[in-house]
């Protein structure tokens, strides 16, 4: 049938397969709600999990608890005193001395200035 069904073509087909299509629309309703049962718990359980490991969580202690996280502007400097510790904790590891080894790097970190236009100072 290569056009248009006739009008009572699907009101015909229903009528002959009733008992047919009944059942497969119960099976659907019931695959349906065995479905959103199943997600329902999947969910649960996958919160129930999630909720469990952030429980198991514990905050890190801070590396540098004297730096002021977050509450100064310039973070450059921030960033550059945690180095200079990470260096002196280097420093003890390998057996140098620590204040000259973050006398060095911090000399190395500064140098920079020497080298490019100084952008931080207000142009008036």
């Amino acid at each position: 049938m290569g056009g248009k069904m006739p009008a009572g073509y699907w009101r015909d087909y229903r009528a002959r397969n009733r008992q047919r299509l009944s059942a497969q629309q119960r099976a659907r309703r019931a695959a349906s709600a065995r479905d959103r049962v199943d997600r329902i718990a999947e969910y649960a359980r996958t919160a129930a999990k999630r909720a469990a490991e952030r429980a198991a969580e514990q905050p890190l202690t801070p590396l540098f608890p004297d730096l002021h996280h977050g509450e100064v502007v310039s973070f450059w400097d921030v960033e550059l005193l945690m180095d200079l510790r990470q260096e002196r904790a280097l420093a003890e590891l390998e057996g140098r001395d620590p204040e000259e080894a973050a006398r060095e790097y911090r000399a190395r970190e500064r140098s920079w200035f020497h080298h490019t236009a100084p952008l931080l100072e207000e142009v008036a």
